[in-house]
């Protein structure tokens, strides 16, 4: 949450192993969806679109819960086992290293 308010974060990306050791037990209704995620990352800077993809410990659950989920938080964007997600700006870019710093339109692509 620090980071995400200090870089002003548009969207986050969470990259598998949503939730340990063997993934959602039952449907998209399940409690561990509110207590071990929107019970846990609450700050500001996470109060928007989160874009999931199944770990191996999810595929240990009912990932499907987790893809229907969707429907149900509106944070929450896991659509399909695979899918891509396309962000354009026209901010400043920049790393640690200045000389990557930019202030040009930009795209990026993640496959899922």
């Amino acid at each position: 949450s620090v980071i995400g308010d200090k870089l002003n974060s548009q969207f986050v990306v969470a990259v598998g192993d949503n939730f340990y050791t063997h993934g959602i037990p039952t449907d998209q209704t399940d409690a561990r969806f509110d207590t071990t995620w929107n019970d846990v990352y609450t700050g500001d800077s996470l109060q928007t679109k989160w874009f999931v993809c199944g770990g191996n410990h999810d595929h240990s659950g009912n990932v499907t819960a987790q893809i229907a989920y969707t429907n149900e938080n509106e944070r929450w964007t896991f659509p399909d086992y695979y899918y891509s997600l396309l962000s354009n700006s026209k901010k400043t870019v920049s790393c640690s290293d200045s000389k990557f710093a930019s202030k040009s339109n930009f795209s990026i692509q993640f496959v899922v």
